[in-house]
């Protein structure tokens, strides 16, 4: 299977005379195709101003490794395949920087052997096999040449003979001839000799010592290639090899910004509309490549105001039913509806201990949004399970009203109110809401049918009356789309990812 986007790409590099190659891994070249491995394109130095028209006009969009060790001449570009939601991901070279897994720190200047003889797989440039295999074996050499990376990368050695055996082909010493003879002419420090040891020892050598030894003649002999001069080149290995286990066990997330900064995308919509299979879909989707934080707005965690008042909550609503916010909330929805006897609305303690609550959830949400903003603005994509608009009565919003005439009643909770408000007010609104949106019968039957799975389900009234509330929410200075889930869901995913993506 090809993507459409790969082959419209391709199409677009073929029929402009765009100078370019897919200069490694190409053993796996099927993987290519279907967006199942990164596209690692090399492009000649006269076709660089075309190739970017070509993939903006695809709406390929820029992204970076945060710290990145790989220079100017080595960039990322990522684009949506609308047909599959599948990102497709561009990894561009304009020159050949390459090294060990730690630190690239040498540009060999072999981009002409890349692309002046080229063949065509499926219609993708791929290099002469001689040449590649030429390529890939000093790669390699240069991977094995520090003992740090020696390490790492040993246990690549079974995947690196199979791509040295499909790169040799059905006549390996002619191939192998080749490759001296190209690699002789473009890097003439890397004796044929030299060539056929690196072969012969990542094919057959199991001795770490023998293996050592050789990458370590290929370094010497690339020196004068190198970015960086002996003693800086290893201080940054040793700083970036700190670094790459302080990231590897405290921060977890080496993936990619948009150079274009973050974005925070508001999921919401009430019960049994799908919001959680929408967010882990998406955290799976964004999660792999980008840098990702995930937030939950309707239930934030608690602050340092908040924290001890929030751990007495549950003993309250063992012992004090009446004073549940659910409750609480259900009368003033049944008063507003003219439903139900005006008594039924919160008065008294009931109003304060609600007024209250309302407070403590509106700063909660403030300060964990306000962390979310502080974090897109770093490049984060943060998606928010629920999200507060400033509409009152909204789901997830405001909740007390200044000028009803219960609250104007009592100062204390008139202040409050104004408090709430005005805390709401304050709250960035999102970049991307995606409201999904359902019949309430048809969420009262999914309701109904997640119930049998699974216990704590709240009912009918609760679902309808959920779904009023988040009738009235609305985000005026957002990218709003409102997605109906009845539809099936590789449908609706598809139109939310592609609602995200116009907007990244």
């Amino acid at each position: 299977m090809t993507l459409s986007l790969t082959r419209r790409l391709i199409d677009e590099l073929n029929e402009q005379d765009v100078e370019y190659c897919h200069w490694k891994s190409n053993c796996r070249v099927d993987g290519v195709f279907s967006g199942e491995t990164d596209i690692d394109l090399l492009v000649g130095q006269g076709s660089v101003a075309q190739f970017h028209r070509i993939i903006f006009n695809l709406e390929f969009k820029a992204a970076e490794l945060p710290d990145s060790d790989e220079s100017h001449s080595v960039v990322h570009f990522y684009g949506f395949d609308e047909a599959s939601g599948i990102l497709v991901h561009l990894h561009v070279y304009y020159r050949v920087i390459t090294g060990g897994s730690i630190l690239k720190n040498y540009h060999l200047p072999i981009e002409g052997m890349l692309l002046e003889n080229t063949t065509a797989v499926n219609g993708l440039k791929v290099p002469d096999r001689a040449a590649e295999l030429g390529l890939f074996v000093i790669r390699k050499m240069i991977e094995h040449g520090t003992a740090v990376e020696l390490l790492m990368v040993r246990r690549e050695i079974d995947e690196v003979r199979d791509e040295i055996d499909w790169l040799l082909g059905d006549d390996p010493m002619a191939t192998i001839e080749r490759a001296c003879v190209v690699i002789r002419k473009w890097l003439p420090t890397i004796d044929p000799d030299l060539l056929r040891s690196g072969i012969g020892v990542l094919r057959d050598s199991n001795s770490l010592a023998r293996l050592f030894g050789v990458a370590r003649r290929f370094r010497r002999a690339l020196e004068s290639y190198q970015l960086h001069g002996w003693v800086a080149s290893e201080c940054l290995l040793v700083y970036r090899f700190g670094m790459k286990v302080f990231h590897r066990f405290f921060v977890r997330n080496r993936t990619h910004t948009f150079r274009s900064g973050g974005i925070v995308i508001a999921i919401t919509g009430p019960e049994a509309t799908g919001k959680s299979t929408v967010v882990n879909e998406l955290q799976d989707w964004l999660g792999e490549h980008f840098t990702l934080k995930m937030l939950h707005a309707g239930k934030p965690p608690s602050s340092w105001l908040t924290w001890l008042p929030n751990r007495l909550t549950p003993l309250l609503r063992r012992t004090m039913r009446n004073f549940r916010t659910t409750n609480i909330e259900a009368d003033l929805q049944d008063a507003e509806n003219d439903v139900g006897s005006q008594s039924q609305r919160p008065r008294g303690l009931r109003l304060v201990v609600y007024a209250v609550r309302s407070l403590m959830i509106a700063f909660d949400r403030k300060t964990v949004l306000g962390q979310a903003y502080r974090r897109a603005s770093c490049g984060t994509i943060v998606i928010c399970d629920r999200y507060p608009s400033r509409r009152v009565g909204a789901m997830d919003s405001a909740q007390l009203d200044p000028q009803a005439e219960d609250v104007q009643a009592s100062k204390f909770c008139s202040r409050v109110a104004r408090i709430e408000n005005h805390i709401y007010e304050t709250i960035p609104q999102p970049n991307v809401a995606i409201q999904l949106t359902v019949s309430a019968d048809i969420a009262v039957e999914r309701d109904r049918a997640r119930s049998k799975s699974k216990k704590g389900c709240e009912g009918e009234d609760y679902v309808r009356r959920r779904h009023k509330q988040a009738e009235k929410q609305e985000y005026a200075l957002s990218h709003a789309v409102r997605i109906d889930t009845s539809q099936p869901i590789e449908s609706s995913l598809l139109a939310i990812k592609k609602a995200i993506w116009s907007q990244v």
